[in-house]
């Protein structure tokens, strides 16, 4: 992959450079073996550019004259065109023939860490400047980042639907002639409970009494356990046109949260100098799992939902750099799970198909008791 990307950005102190980032990328794609196989017989040509934009936001300290140290937070997207065909001749006749078109898209989330050296010193560059002024700023304004412990519990509901055909039989005309048709769907609900561990950084405002803030925070261990049960009606249809019988029976769906990411915005007022008192709100991002890796509808096991938080805390100056926050959260999540499957053969004239597809949506609601502490970075004496 190669990029041209644009930063901008401000100095929270003399040392930390805070920053987003957006720009273009260029990624080359092949396939594991070497060859498009999965999608046609004739094999698609190895090896795609592909054209994409990338977006995100980072942090740069100094760490030395000439040495920084760089972390960041990238989304990437890329979208894939590809064509394959594969044509059977016998003699001058083609009696079968292929064509497929097909677009892949594909976005990343990307944690980045890097070393830079800066080559020359420029003594009028703005962070130079800033070492000899007086940069100085009050206890609950500037850039602070810290770590929170949260524990919690809610409920999730899962909505199932499936459609299956069994040994589906066609004649040359494509008319069926034979098979097993059905069809289920449930609401399956369920407890959520567990805990995570997250880190967070942002950046606050002081206007009187008034404190307004905004943070980015990642959870780096996440236990939420998510656990539903139901019953799945459905119906079964003897094809062409046999008997129909009922379906019933239990079910259960278990996942988990591993992990999540919020853009958080906070705003308080200070009801002592040492106690912010606040709300807050923003969107969520989280990553749902099954406890065993595998999808009961045969879908794909990690999934990336939206969400939201809205909560209230208080912010407590143990020191002029040291604090200690407790929050209540809640946070709700909605994702929607697909799969789709088939196979079959042709014989003699007639085709013989087993096909299934099913869906999952899925709503959690968590209430989430939050204790962490803070460091301050802008406080000088």
């Amino acid at each position: 992959m190669v990029g041209v990307v644009g930063r901008a950005g401000f100095l929270a102190t003399p040392d930390l450079l805070l920053y987003g980032l957006g720009g273009l990328a260029l990624g080359h794609f092949t396939y594991p073996d070497g060859s498009n196989t999965t999608l046609t017989t004739q094999a698609d040509t190895d090896g795609k550019w592909a054209t994409g934009y990338t977006v995100g936001a980072g942090g740069e300290l100094k760490v030395a004259r000439h040495w920084s140290l760089r972390g960041e937070y990238r989304y990437l997207h890329l979208g894939i065109e590809s064509t394959a065909s594969f044509d059977r001749a016998n003699g001058s006749t083609i009696s079968n023939s292929t064509t497929t078109n097909f677009r892949t898209a594909s976005d990343y989330h990307l944690g980045k860490i890097g070393l830079v050296y800066r080559i020359g010193d420029d003594p009028r560059s703005a962070m130079a400047a800033m070492r000899g002024a007086d940069a100085c700023c009050d206890r609950w304004t500037g850039f602070s980042a810290g770590i929170y412990g949260a524990a919690g519990m809610g409920r999730v509901q899962d909505t199932l639907t499936s459609n299956t055909d069994s040994g589906v039989v066609f004649d040359a005309q494509g008319v069926v002639t034979g098979g097993t048709r059905s069809s289920a769907a449930g609401t399956l609900a369920g407890d959520a409970k567990g805990g995570t561990i997250d880190l967070f950084a942002g950046y606050n405002w002081r206007a009187g009494k008034f404190v307004v803030g905004g943070q980015a925070e990642a959870t780096v261990y996440a236990d939420v356990g998510m656990k539903s049960r139901g019953t799945v009606f459905g119906t079964s249809v003897v094809l062409p046109a046999g008997p129909t019988g009922a379906i019933s029976g239990p079910a259960e769906y278990q996942q988990t949260l591993r992990s999540r990411a919020g853009l958080i915005a906070r705003a308080g007022f200070l009801a002592t100098d040492s106690l912010l008192l606040y709300g807050l709100a923003g969107a969520e991002f989280g990553h749902f799992a099954f406890l065993d890796g595998t999808d009961p509808l045969g879908g794909d096991d990690g999934k990336w939902a939206f969400g939201y938080t809205v909560g209230a805390g208080g912010e407590l100056k143990l020191t002029d750099r040291w604090s200690l926050r407790g929050e209540y959260r809640y946070l709700r999540f909605g994702l929607d799970r697909s799969s789709r499957s088939s196979s079959g053969s042709i014989d003699q004239g007639s085709s013989f198909l087993n096909a299934s597809s099913g869906t999952t949506r899925t709503q959690v609601d968590l209430n989430l008791a939050k204790l962490g502490v803070a460091y301050n970075f802008c406080y000088c004496e």
